[in-house]
């Protein structure tokens, strides 16, 4: 179960993270400053797909480590490296061949050209159409890059030109007009797993923690994503990262909004945010031992099942 679906259902999780919240003080800066937010792009529709291009396309770019590499791990070696390489980053002193945990981004980056947007958007449209299949971690890294050759020379990278097209269209908004200003927040990661996996957050940059939302109009209430970056903050049970404040970015209207943890949470939880992570890591560890101890189960039922069949004599026909 990820934190996205952990607040939907309102368990033990989301019941932590709707206690502390302080929704009304947030809810009147948002609406000031969604009010002067003007779709930039020429799209008339926003789906997971265009979102998620986005989202992967922007996180390459900006961080300064391979981010999402579990998944990048699971792609096909030249397909891998192409895409790294087009988001600035070139082999450390150890090679091509090592880890990508060695890699390192090109000093001074300033963006992609246009080639290498191209591999960008392309490679991170493939990631998002294969993302569920590829974060499984009961298959190897091995075994699920040659699944993913296989998804290649059936499908291969143009086979989704139009969803690159659009991805390309709001990309250029982000360029021309976000990303200077995100870059100006400090030293950017991107696709950080939180509480072994129990989250991804999208972005980090210094000490603010970002959410990319490509929808064609932001909601009136902005509670669903207050949430969902509060949830995100209390993961970070070591404080990592060291946030001070957290906030959507939305490429199609060329937006940033942020805000202050003061602004965030209650009075009383700011009095020991410390104390909330470890409730937050407390929880999430109790959730994913549960989902756990569920698949184990399942597991040994159906070996149990198969052993079953196997032991009962085949009638006779």
């Amino acid at each position: 179960m990820s934190v996205t679906r952990s607040l939907m259902f309102g368990d033990g999780f989301g019941a932590l993270v709707d206690e502390h919240l302080s929704v009304a003080q947030c809810q009147r800066s948002y609406a000031d400053r969604v009010a002067q937010c003007i779709k930039v792009d020429d799209l008339e529709y926003g789906d997971e797909e265009l979102g998620l291009t986005v989202e992967y396309a922007i996180g390459f770019d900006l961080s300064q480590r391979v981010p999402y590499e579990f998944m990048v791990d699971g792609l096909p070696r030249h397909l891998a490296a192409g895409l790294v390489r087009a988001a600035g980053f070139v082999p450390g002193c150890d090679g091509a061949d090592a880890g990508w945990d060695s890699w390192q981004k090109v000093p001074a980056w300033t963006g992609p050209d246009e080639e290498q947007t191209g591999v960008l958007i392309q490679v991170a449209n493939f990631l998002c159409q294969y993302q569920t299949l590829i974060r499984r971690r009961n298959f190897s890294r091995e075994h699920m890059r040659q699944i993913m050759q296989g998804r290649l020379e059936t499908e291969p990278l143009d086979w989704y030109a139009v969803n690159e097209r659009d991805a390309d269209l709001v990309w250029q908004v982000y360029r021309a007009h976000l990303r200077e200003r995100l870059a100006t927040l400090g030293p950017a990661q991107a696709g950080i797993e939180l509480a072994n996996g129990f989250g991804v957050a999208d972005l980090v940059c210094g000490r603010t923690l970002l959410d990319v939302k490509t929808v064609v109009a932001p909601p009136e209430d902005c509670r669903q994503w207050l949430r969902q970056l509060a949830a995100y903050y209390l993961l970070d049970a070591d404080d990592t990262f060291e946030i001070d404040s957290v906030g959507v970015v939305l490429p199609r209207q060329a937006a940033v909004i942020t805000w202050d943890l003061d602004e965030v949470f209650s009075r009383e939880a700011l009095t020991d945010l410390a104390g909330l992570r470890r409730e937050a890591a407390a929880i999430a560890a109790a959730v994913q031992d549960r989902i756990a101890a569920d698949e184990r189960r399942r597991k040994q039922a159906t070996a149990e099942h198969k052993q079953a069949r196997a032991a009962t004599p085949t009638a006779a026909t």
